[in-house]
Parts: structure tokens; C-alpha cells; sequence
């Protein structure tokens, strides 16, 4: 199991983990932190998790989402609970949550 991850079964629960590391393990990732901005490398990792149900990205200084296809979200067809809690978003574009079939509950609090 790579340090600062806890191992479950063929579950794996990250917490600021290094993004290149993120992307040799994005097949069993099911529920990950980060706390840090999102640039075009992060883009690619979290594209990659497509087993996720639990993606925490409070603080993270997040100021848009890209809309449609083009979301950051298109790939995490599983995804149940999102926190985007405490970043700097100022308005939601239409369909920047394209992709998020089954979300169950988005935490949007403490931003602009």
C-alpha cells in the first residue's frame, strides 16, 4: 500500500498523494483527497479514476470547472460524494458536472 494511502480489500483511500503516483494506481483508487490546485497533470489523474465513489478537493483553489464535455468529472460515472467545499469557485457552468450519473451529494460550501 503507498505511504499516506490506506488499503481495504481492492480499496484504496488516498490522502495528498503525489499525482504521478496517482495515476499507476487510478484502476483501484475508490476514494481520494487532495488539497492542492488542479493544473493539466491532476486533470489527467482524476480522469483516470474511474473506479471512484469519494473525491475530496476542499481547499484546493479551485477557481472554474470546465463545462461539458470537456469536465473535469466526465470519467467518474461512479462517483457518489463530492466536496468542492472551501475553494474560490465563483459561478457553475452548465453541465460542469457532466458525467456524475449516480452523485448522491456535492458539498459546495464556503466558496465565493
Amino acid at each position: 500500500c503507498p505511504h499516506r494511502c490506506k488499503c481495504l480489500g481492492r480499496t484504496i483511500i488516498c490522502n495528498d498523494l503525489n499525482w504521478s503516483i496517482v495515476q499507476l494506481l487510478s484502476g483501484a483508487i475508490r476514494a481520494f483527497t487532495n488539497r492542492h490546485s488542479i493544473g493539466k497533470q491532476e486533470n489527467a489523474a482524476l480522469l483516470s479514476m474511474k473506479q471512484l465513489l469519494y473525491l475530496n478537493l476542499k481547499h484546493g483553489s479551485i477557481k472554474s470547472l470546465p463545462p461539458g464535455p470537456n469536465s473535469l468529472f466526465r470519467n467518474q460515472g461512479r462517483l457518489l460524494y463530492l466536496d468542492l467545499s472551501h475553494n474560490q469557485i465563483e459561478s457553475l457552468p452548465q453541465k460542469c458536472f457532466f458525467g456524475l450519473m449516480v452523485l448522491k451529494s456535492i458539498n459546495l460550501q464556503h466558496n465565493p
